[in-house]
């Protein structure tokens, strides 16, 4: 069952990326807003679908979302919420590496949805990108979505969070967000591994600065701390620490979960 859910999945994706990223250039006339509309029902598809082939998901919401832009730190280990962030939340800017723009139909229509494209192989020069790109966003009225692991995360293990979502946040004088979950659980990297269950999800209401002189390092420590420990509380045991370790170490543990999704 866990091959059919992940290959239906796949087949959908298959015809109906090519289709909205087709819509999206045909709405390039009509503004930004029409464009990012439809690569939100684009999201909401894949989500709804899932859920519809039994991968169902469950929100638990601490407050009521700002009624101004903020930042969004969200756990990064599967796919599934890189769409249901698009779904759950206002519009947002998303932090993504330049070389998924080169995608066809699928960079594409990213691409016209006004993403933070950072170049992933100059850390300096990502950070920089993040943080000016991030700051035209917010007061462009959009949100701003990043994943502070910087790439996809195995399920049950930590990445290093980084600090230049929290910087935007600060810089900005906006609350973050926090998102935590366990989809890595059910929506694995490997085709044919896509595992039928409940999602859980815990978005937080509002955090901020514990006091006018705490750095972007700390506030992303308790970002993180909130986030892992929500995931805990889900069910699932402490997260490892997944440390910048050697390509061998890291490839064992993805070995078996790799394909495009």
């Amino acid at each position: 069952m866990n091959a059919l859910r992940g290959i239906t999945l796949f087949l959908i994706q298959c015809i109906t990326t090519p289709f909205f990223a087709i819509l999206m250039i045909l709405a390039l006339p009509l503004g930004g807003k029409v464009v990012l509309r439809l690569a939100i029902i684009w999201c909401s598809l894949n989500v709804d679908i899932a859920a519809l082939l039994g991968m169902r998901y469950q929100v638990t919401w601490d407050g009521p979302l700002p009624s101004n832009p903020a930042v969004i730190l969200a756990k990064h280990s599967s796919a599934w919420e890189t769409f249901f962030l698009m779904k759950a939340f206002p519009p947002a800017a998303i932090v993504v590496k330049k070389e998924l723009l080169r995608i066809p139909f699928f960079g594409w229509g990213l691409a016209m949805c006004e993403p933070i494209a950072i170049n992933r192989s100059s850390p300096r020069e990502a950070r920089s990108q993040v943080q000016i790109q991030g700051i035209a966003r917010l007061q462009k009225g959009l949100w701003v979505s990043i994943f502070p692991e910087g790439t996809r995360t195995p399920a049950g293990f930590r990445g290093r969070y980084a600090s230049s979502g929290a910087a935007v946040a600060l810089a900005a004088g906006v609350p973050i967000i926090a998102v935590a979950h366990d989809a890595g659980y059910f929506w694995k990297k490997s085709l044919f591994d896509k595992r039928g269950g409940t999602i859980q999800v815990r978005v937080s209401t509002s955090i901020w600065p514990a006091s006018a002189d705490e750095s972007s390092t700390g506030l992303t420590r308790r970002v993180e701390e909130w986030i892992e420990a929500e995931i805990e509380r889900f069910g699932h045991p402490p997260a490892q620490a997944l440390v910048s370790a050697k390509k061998s170490s890291l490839s064992s543990i993805t070995k078996s979960d790799e394909d495009p999704a």
